[in-house]
């Protein structure tokens, strides 16, 4: 058999890992944690000192978050991401580990920075749209690239070419803009086979549009602090952090909120800082401070927003209000036809995708579409 795809994990949402199979070339496309998980989560992956290569989409836990047992255990693997990528992916392991081993000393926190530095040294660093190649062990010639897939800072499409064989791998992607993020951007390619991360691709009703998912999250933000001064924000991720930390500096410079005092959780705090270095666009909302310095004032000045974990322990936080801030910016159904359609692929196998209906197999494309499978874990398809 020498074409397969090899659901390890993630045909539903949360874990993704995908072994791909070209030839005798072995390549891992993310290697998430379920959610809920730690950086701990083991994957079983087949023979994995013979994998060749790892590819990360994009740093959502869901999807990066066994990096550091596929690094362990993948002994020869290169590791490719983005730039963007590669730090958020840096600052995420941190927290996770940190949890993980109780990092509230010095010598684990030092253990700590080993850790990830042990993974990220790993790490080639490749930029979007810029052509690139490796060897694997079997000396087969392999090319990619990286395409943007909206979604949050960094995120990638991986568009691998091995032998006679394309393949497009889009991770979890966006066609909306938001303060961080432009839409997906592919240009010029043609793959043969579509692994497809389809979170509605079960929901032909689904429409997703950025602003108004925003909205709602400012919306729930603001009628909080017209009922109590004092909120606080669990985070899941720390990216969707940044994102809201983006939309609080833009309504708060607009008038559509008051001015008020946040306090970051560190690792958030810490990733924010960096970002606001690296970009263009991004800033802190003026009074931001790190965690580290809240206390709790009974009669605030002005409003107050703690960003804490999303496993915080709310008795910490007297009188303060839990404002539910989740949100998710992933292609709609109509985004998934269109891709699919743009992209005139043989062969397209759906993951990372809701249960529900298989609805794309009623949709008629214009182009010769051989197979369309909705994929379930532990299940290895040839492909065509």
């Amino acid at each position: 058999m020498n074409k397969s795809l090899t659901v390890l994990a993630g045909s539903g949402i949360g874990g993704s890992c995908y072994l791909l199979e070209l030839y005798g070339v072995r390549i891992l496309l993310d290697c998430g944690a379920h959610i809920g998980s730690s950086y701990t989560d083991t994957l079983s992956i087949p023979s994995p000192e013979t994998i060749d290569a790892i590819f990360l989409s994009h740093s959502h836990l869901d999807h990066m978050g066994a990096i550091a047992y596929a690094a362990a255990v993948c002994t020869n693997a290169k590791i490719f991401m983005t730039e963007q990528t590669t730090a958020f992916t840096r600052y995420q392991l941190a927290a996770t580990i940190a949890d993980y081993i109780g990092a509230d000393t010095e010598d684990l926190r030092f253990h700590n920075r080993i850790l990830c530095q042990l993974v990220m040294n790993r790490v080639s660093v490749v930029n979007y749209k810029k052509g690139a190649r490796f060897t694997a062990l079997n000396g087969k010639e392999c090319r990619f690239a990286f395409f943007p897939a909206g979604h949050v800072p960094g995120a990638a499409m991986t568009y691998l070419h091995v032998g006679d064989h394309t393949v497009l791998y889009t991770g979890d992607f966006s066609a909306c803009s938001t303060a961080l993020t432009y839409p997906y951007h592919i240009q010029g390619i043609s793959p043969k086979t579509l692994v497809l991360c389809g979170t509605h691709a079960t929901n032909s009703n689904y429409v997703n549009v950025a602003n108004n998912v925003l909205d709602r999250v400012a919306s729930n933000i603001q009628r909080a602090i017209v009922r109590n001064s004092r909120i606080v924000i669990p985070v899941s991720q720390l990216t969707k952090g940044l994102e809201i930390l983006a939309l609080l500096q833009d309504r708060i410079a607009n008038g559509q909120l008051p001015p008020c005092d946040l306090f970051v959780e560190e690792h958030l705090f810490d990733l924010a800082r960096y970002y606001e270095r690296s970009s263009e666009t991004f800033r802190m909302p003026q009074g931001t401070k790190p965690l580290s310095l809240w206390v709790n004032n009974t009669r605030p000045p002005r409003p107050i927003i703690v960003f804490e974990r999303s496993d915080c322990n709310m008795s910490n936080y007297p009188n303060h209000t839990r404002v539910n801030a989740e949100f998710t910016l992933h292609a709609d159904y109509d985004d998934l036809v269109k891709l699919i359609e743009v992209t005139a692929p043989e062969n397209v196998f759906v993951v990372h995708a809701a249960a529900g209906k298989e609805a794309l197999k009623e949709e008629r494309f214009s182009h010769n579409l051989k197979s369309l499978i909705y994929t379930k874990d532990n299940t290895k398809y040839t492909i065509e």
